[in-house]
């Protein structure tokens, strides 16, 4: 029988000769770009867009999420100062500091007591079901869902144009 999972310390990465990356290079990594992630502790993979608003939109979060979420998403800010990615989830503040080992990145959250359990992932999951090709698909079979109205069908002096 296998004990809990445990995550790799902050502490391990530095032995091993991983680097905190400071303002600069997480503006690089992440702002106006999207991200997926992983948590080592979970298995949990998440994407997350780095609006350059300094907005975060957390999408594809799992049923072991904290917060759970139904719809699968979470809206939060962020900024990034003093070399962390500073943001607030559902009233719970916390940092993340960024690490570089060879070609990989991970993150420690500030309050997972010295753990890096996130790591970026070099692509989505293989398994991703993209929700807007399956509605398409649904459309184009079943026509658009009741309550709307697909205008592409109708002429000029219509309801729609």
């Amino acid at each position: 029988m296998q004990g809990p999972k445990t995550g790799t310390t902050v502490a391990d990465l530095q032995r091993k000769g991983a680097v905190p990356l400071n303002d600069a290079q997480l503006n690089e990594l992440l702002v106006g770009k999207s991200v997926w992630m992983r948590n080592s502790i979970t298995g949990g993979r998440y994407e997350s867009l780095y609006e350059k608003n300094g907005h975060v939109l957390i999408n594809h979060v799992g049923r072991n999420a904290i917060p759970a979420t139904e719809a699968g998403k979470l809206d939060a800010a962020y900024s990034i100062q003093n070399d962390r990615v500073v943001t607030s989830v559902e009233n719970t503040r916390f940092n993340l500091t960024f690490y570089k080992l060879g070609d990989t990145y991970y993150a420690a959250r500030s309050d997972e007591f010295g753990y890096a359990n996130y790591q970026i992932t070099p692509r989505a999951p293989d398994k991703l079901v993209d929700l807007r090709k399956v509605e398409a698909r649904s459309e184009a079979r079943n026509g658009p869902p009741a309550g709307t109205t697909d205008c592409r069908h109708h002429g000029p002096g219509s309801r729609c144009g």
